[in-house]
């Protein structure tokens, strides 16, 4: 009887391999039990609190009383010496401070993971910032949950990196946040929100003030007394504000009814609901209003639309375009190639300029005066159910269209190189409203 010896070393070397694989995989498949580490210290009134995270969420509660409170489950698997030191590294140096006192800090950035994969084990390294700074070897550590209790009345400070914050209480206090490509949520903070916001995303209701910085973050907050930011790169949705001041470049901005607001913008699209008091620099971007009071602008390449303007001042502006639906008062000083289309105007006009275009869809019977001067100025006012008026000028080649039937002429001295006119529109007196143009090659057209 012949023995197939090729046949029987090959069902040898599978029943090898295959045990060998059910024991890899046996291996490979077990989980490390989850634990749970769990601390409590009770500080004094008003304490600060700071947290310190590390690739990790964490819900953070209302406590009752004073007391922080920290519970996180964690998977960690090792040599029972790693694994003892690591228990001793997390009691003593995760939650800290003195019992009745009034700081504490919870630090969540414990460790430094360098993770290792060799033939399907994984192994990790572990470096803890403890006194000590031991170096623990894992095979596994992950923290799969931790929840926080903070008091409401605290002084709060979150510095998070690569985490996810969910604030759920109300903070009765000052927060304080340094984030870096961190997702945050916070309720109502009764005092101000300071701090760095970097590659986050980070939802606030509402606040005393706001104090921050932030690059390349997307920000969304409530109503505040006071707004201050330098932002970069970054998206912001305001509330409404007693008073805003904003440095941005490149991003967008909007918020709703802002009594006082100082805005410094590059490359910006800013969109605000209703403002009282404004003050914009700006340089290639784009503004847009609902309503605003008093607003000066100093800006070069800018759009600027708005439905009602009580006051608009611009000074040394450069290549604007401006259209406004409603506007009272207008005065342009120095401006140049600048474009005004504005639905109706209810008092007065006040523009010196070089290669301005104003056009005016309707001038109302209101209005006081309309004063236009500089060169190569092109403007059209088409007046509405005009009352009695007086239309001045004197200038160089002048291109003035005008319907001459409608009026009185009183002067009119020269021709197109060199005018000097005075007309008349219906019954005028010294009160009456002006019309005055000054300077070189205008262009004017009035249509009633």
């Amino acid at each position: 009887m012949k023995i197939n010896r090729s046949r029987l070393e090959f069902k040898s070397s599978l029943a090898f391999l295959l045990a060998f694989f059910m024991c890899w995989q046996l291996a490979v498949g077990q989980t490390s039990e989850p634990k749970v580490f769990s601390k409590e210290l009770s500080l004094g009134d008003a304490p600060s609190v700071a947290l310190e995270l590390y690739q990790i969420n964490v819900d953070v509660l209302p406590a009752k009383g004073n007391k922080v409170k920290i519970e996180m489950s964690y998977i960690a698997d090792g040599k029972p010496e790693e694994l003892k030191k690591l228990n001793e590294a997390i009691e003593s140096g995760i939650l800290t401070g003195v019992l009745g006192g009034n700081r504490a800090q919870i630090d969540l950035a414990i460790q430094n993971n360098f993770d290792l994969e060799i033939m399907g084990m994984k192994w990790s390294k572990v470096v803890f910032k403890s006194n000590k700074k031991e170096s623990i070897k894992l095979k596994e550590f992950k923290i799969t949950k931790c929840q926080v209790w903070l008091p409401q009345t605290v002084m709060a400070t979150i510095d998070a990196k690569y985490s996810k914050v969910n604030y759920e209480s109300d903070i009765m206090g000052d927060l304080k946040l340094m984030l870096y490509d961190t997702q945050a949520r916070f309720a109502s903070v009764s005092g101000s929100v300071k701090g760095e916001l970097k590659y986050s995303q980070v939802k606030l209701n509402t606040s005393d003030a706001i104090e921050l910085s932030l690059y390349e973050t997307k920000l969304a907050c409530g109503e505040t007394t006071a707004f201050n930011m330098e932002a970069k790169y970054s998206n912001i949705q305001a509330g409404n504000a007693t008073s805003l001041q904003l440095d941005m470049y490149e991003g967008r901005f909007s918020a709703g009814t802002v009594q006082t607001a100082t805005i410094s913008q590059k490359y910006a699209q800013l969109q605000l609901a209703s403002v009282g008091d404004f003050r914009l620099a700006g340089y290639e971007g784009r503004c847009t209003l609902e309503k605003v009071g008093d607003m000066t602008i100093d800006a070069k390449y800018m759009r600027f639309n708005a439905d009602e303007v009580d006051q608009l001042t611009l000074r040394d502006a450069y290549e604007n375009q401006l259209s406004i639906g409603l506007l009272n008062q207008l005065n342009s000083h120095d401006g140049k190639y600048n474009t005004f289309n504005i639905d109706r105007v209810n008092q007065s006009i006040k523009l010196s300029g070089y290669e301005d275009e104003v056009n005016i869809g309707a001038l109302s019977s209101t209005f006081k005066q309309v004063k236009l001067s500089g060169k190569y100025i092109e403007a059209s006012i088409a007046m509405q159910a005009p009352q009695p008026y007086h239309l001045k000028g004197e200038g160089q080649y002048f291109d003035l269209d005008i319907d001459d039937d409608v009026y009185a002429t009183r002067t009119k001295i020269g021709d197109s190189n060199r005018l000097t006119f005075h007309y008349e529109y219906l019954n005028v007196n010294e009160s009456s409203p002006l019309i005055e143009l000054d300077g070189y090659e205008l262009e004017v057209t009035i249509s009633h």
